[in-house]
């Protein structure tokens, strides 16, 4: 998701701008919960 918002721009006046300003921190911590959990299982 994040890189399709990327794909919308770079222009921070954009909405997708901002929520992928705001999801990012979001996405790198479920991608180290995901590796995480695959060391578990």
């Amino acid at each position: 998701m994040i890189h399709l918002l990327a794909c919308l721009g770079d222009d921070v006046r954009q909405p997708s701008s901002r929520l992928k300003e705001l999801l990012e921190p979001l996405d790198k911590r479920m991608g180290e919960s995901l590796t995480l959990l695959t060391r578990v299982l």
